[in-house]
């Protein structure tokens, strides 16, 4: 086993786990909220997706804000 990283204060229960498996277990976490997070977006709306898309144009008319 890894080298004990993380100390899990667990209602007065202390668990220890290794570096291997803190990783696993953020891994895993962090792809199921992946598929939930990518299940409950929405679309953009039209008037936000309008107004995103204008902004290179506005950033061409603009003068630049670094000195020459």
């Amino acid at each position: 086993m890894g080298q004990l990283d993380t100390d899990l204060n667990l209602q007065n229960c202390i668990v220890r786990i290794d570096k291997i498996h803190n990783w696993a277990i953020c891994t895993e976490i962090a792809e199921r909220l992946r598929i939930v997070l990518a299940k409950e977006q929405s679309e953009v709306p039209i008037s936000l997706k309008s107004q995103i898309d204008r902004l290179p144009k506005l950033d061409e008319d603009s003068p630049s804000i670094v000195p020459s």
